[in-house]
């Protein structure tokens, strides 16, 4: 089998590693994985969860159980703390570290340096007919300035030919959920290298791992076009929210469905990835990688007149969405929140997963708590809610103990509850088009008090 590294145990290091372990060639495994992360108390906390066979994270994906077990069989995954000696046997590294981003410029080149110098690390360690294919999201221009002096410097140095050793860029296509894995395995995937032969090394690999004949490779033609992708991608898609956001104040100003609305439009096969109103923007990607082609005009290309004014207001604007959400539930009670009892439906910035990072929950919980509201949260796959410093609840409380519902994340779970009960004195806030057709129109027949974002109240 061929010896591979995984730097990096996050969201889509774990599940890459699975992924690579469970590959197979005409029913033979292709790949020994070794999974790395930090010497910390995260990064261990993963190292332990993939070497006991469990996944790192919780999901309602069922192929990552059964890819574990099947693993577990043959025993050709494991993880360990990243260090030279952990990856000097790999054919091939794939690195799947994050690039942390700040608006501050001191910490931008914090962050710069950190990656550069984990790169480093992997460069003075690796082989001759090595390939390294870097999958995080970078500033447009950040491997060939930055990484490539330090890749050429450090061969060098070692009298190792660089010419020998292959360096690639594709950036990671993952959806965690319930298509988890099948977001990776079958999805559309660019790629591009330093070279014509690392172009050839990176394809071979990736047609291995992906499925090709229903999802074909793009290759672009440089690095710089790859790492552009990327964040032009992800700033078109928050550029789409920011745009809906103007539309479901509108809406609910004027008395109009939008939900409705859009579902109508979306039925055009060129107009169906418009988005649905919602809470707000969460997670890693969305709510900094529209950023990214500025830090590269600043920092990397050093050119100032280089401007990226839609991208930046689409971030303010995404930002701003969760107060408008709190400005309405207050509205609604009149300003009186002390010893009003919430119940938080949803930590979790995305369904169907238990990351939490930089969810537009946080904000409206914050802002609750601020104005002396009882709050309990609930949530089916999160049990500690870091960045809020609370136990959540798991198994979901009864209704009628609360004053006011809240709605704020799209787990299938909530679509299950039954909204048939007469709940007069409670006010339910959808705020994340979590609830069913169905379900509305329950809590409409029971005279509940319901508000749906991009509608108003039922």
């Amino acid at each position: 089998m061929i010896n591979i590294s995984v730097v990096g145990l996050g969201y889509v290091g774990s599940a890459m590693s699975i992924i690579l372990a469970d590959t197979k060639n005409k029913r033979k495994n292709i790949f020994n994985v070794t999974g790395l992360d930090l010497d910390s108390k995260i990064g261990l906390e993963r190292i332990n969860r993939i070497n006991t066979s469990k996944f790192p994270f919780k999901t309602s994906d069922v192929q990552i159980e059964k890819k574990l077990n099947r693993i577990k069989k043959i025993g050709n995954l494991k993880a360990k703390v990243f260090n030279l000696e952990s990856i000097k046997n790999s054919s091939i590294i794939l690195v799947s570290i994050n690039f942390d981003f700040s608006k501050d410029k001191i910490k931008i080149k914090k962050n710069f340096k950190n990656y550069k110098n984990t790169f480093k690390q992997i460069v003075q360690t690796v082989k001759e007919n090595t390939l390294i294919v870097i999958e995080s999201t970078l500033p447009p221009g950040f491997i060939n300035n930055i990484l490539l002096p330090v890749f050429n410097y450090e061969l060098e140095k070692r009298n190792v030919d660089k010419k020998l050793v292959h360096l690639a860029y594709s950036y990671e296509r993952v959806t965690p959920g319930k298509n988890y894995i099948d977001s990776i395995s079958n999805g559309w995937r660019v790629y591009s290298a330093i070279n014509e032969v690392s172009k050839t090394k990176c394809r071979k690999f990736l047609e291995k791992i992906i499925n090709t004949k229903d999802y074909p490779l793009t290759e672009l033609e440089n690095i710089t076009a790859a790492e552009a992708a990327k964040t032009l991608e992800n700033s078109y898609r928050a550029i789409n929210i920011a745009l809906i956001e103007e539309w479901t104040i509108f809406a609910e100003t004027i008395g109009i469905n939008l939900n409705k609305i859009i579902d109508a439009i979306k039925l055009r096969p060129t107009h169906n990835n418009m988005m649905f109103p919602g809470l707000g923007v969460g997670g890693y990607c969305l709510t900094k990688d529209p950023l990214l082609p500025s830090t590269s005009a600043d920092f990397i290309f050093k050119n100032k007149k280089l401007k990226f004014n839609f991208s930046e207001l689409a971030i303010k604007t995404n930002n701003l969405m969760p107060n408008r959400s709190f400005n309405i539930i207050k509205l609604k009670l009149q300003n009186k929140f002390r010893n009003k009892k919430i119940l938080l439906c949803g930590a979790a910035y995305k369904d169907e997963v238990d990351d939490t990072r930089n969810s537009p929950s946080l904000i409206l919980y914050k802002k609750l708590r601020k104005n002396k509201a009882k709050i309990d949260v609930h949530d089916p796959l999160v049990e500690y809610w870091i960045e809020a410093k609370t136990q959540v609840i798991n198994k979901l409380p009864n209704f009628i103990n609360y004053d006011v519902i809240i709605f704020a994340t799209k787990h299938l779970f909530y679509k299950s509850i039954s909204l048939r009960k007469t709940f007069s004195k409670q006010i339910f806030f959808d705020l994340n088009k979590v609830l069913s057709e169905k379900q509305i129109q329950d809590a409409h027949k029971k005279n509940t008090q319901l508000f749906i974002i991009g509608k108003g109240f039922v």
